[in-house]
């Protein structure tokens, strides 16, 4: 059985799926888990004494804000999945510019550094 009492664990798209079945895990592990996701996920995450931040993961700022607001109310991030990416489905060849783009830098984004520091 996986063993995280007391750690704090931050899940993204954790308001549904995959993203609240890992936050539903988390929790029954031990762990305080701090939701984050464009839906409300409130009711969900105080089921589980969590916290629910609403975020958009394509916003840096709203990423910072998740993570900064985790460590202000429980003193550091154990744990993070990152369980979000956007779905809009086509061929390749018939995607605009401007949308490949947010696809890539939504999943090519790597600039959280100065979260907590």
């Amino acid at each position: 059985m996986l063993d995280i009492e007391g750690k704090v664990a931050v899940a993204t798209g954790a308001a549904g799926g995959i993203g609240l079945a890992v936050a539903r895990r988390f929790s029954a592990a031990g762990a305080t888990v701090v939701l984050g996701d464009v839906a409300d996920a409130t009711d969900v995450a105080t089921e589980m004494g969590g916290l629910n931040i609403r975020i958009d993961v394509g916003v840096l700022e709203d990423v910072r804000n998740l993570m900064n607001r985790a460590v202000e109310l429980f003193g550091t991030i154990d744990i993070c999945v990152n369980n979000v990416d956007t779905a809009d489905w086509a061929y390749v060849t018939e995607v605009p510019s401007p949308q490949t783009s947010v696809q890539y830098s939504l999943s090519h984004q790597d600039d959280v550094s100065g979260a907590a520091s």
